[in-house]
């Protein structure tokens, strides 16, 4: 997730000012700031963990009144600094789009790591880079996780709008 977040990011921004928006594990790791600056090191990294974010996820407090005080106390620092581009850096935090992006306002791309590894796996598809055999046979889901909870399957489920059993998956420390 973070090198096509990172290369999203910076293909989104006109002012090499992103803010990070991820776990405590996340911004800790400073893995976003590492390969935002292994692209062009000239970039502004702002980084803020919002801990609260994933278990209102996890409630399915999406658009919870409480939910949207809580965005406003962790995104506001971020606009702050003038950014014209957040990486949401966490699985959840997607789920909670429409509420930061009232506070970031239009002016602030919002970029969702999940949907740049689906557009670099279309576009390594569409080139021949990456090819499909013809067997017919299905592919596998493998789920990789830096934090686990009891709720984890129901939760993604719901995030993946699925009824299937999600209980896979693999605790992986960045």
């Amino acid at each position: 997730m973070i090198e096509p977040g990172a290369r999203a990011a910076l293909a989104s921004s006109t002012s090499k000012r992103i803010g990070i928006l991820g776990t405590r594990a996340t911004v800790q790791s400073q893995a976003y700031t590492r390969a935002l600056h292994a692209i062009d090191p000239s970039t502004m990294v702002f980084s803020q963990a919002a801990p609260l974010l994933v278990p209102l996820v996890e409630e399915g407090w999406e658009a919870d009144p409480l939910t949207n005080l809580v965005i406003y106390r962790y995104v506001a620092p971020l606009v702050a600094q003038s950014i014209d581009t957040m990486i949401l850096g966490c699985t959840h935090y997607p789920a909670l789009k429409d509420g930061i992006a009232r506070v970031t306002g239009a002016n602030v791309t919002l970029i969702d790591s999940g949907q740049a590894i689906a557009e670099d796996l279309q576009a390594d598809f569409k080139s021949g880079r990456v090819t499909v055999t013809p067997t017919g046979a299905l592919g596998t889901l493998k789920l990789l996780a830096t934090d686990t909870s009891t709720s984890m399957n129901e939760t993604a489920a719901r995030l993946l709008g699925t009824t299937s059993d999600l209980t896979q998956f693999e605790l992986v420390d960045l």
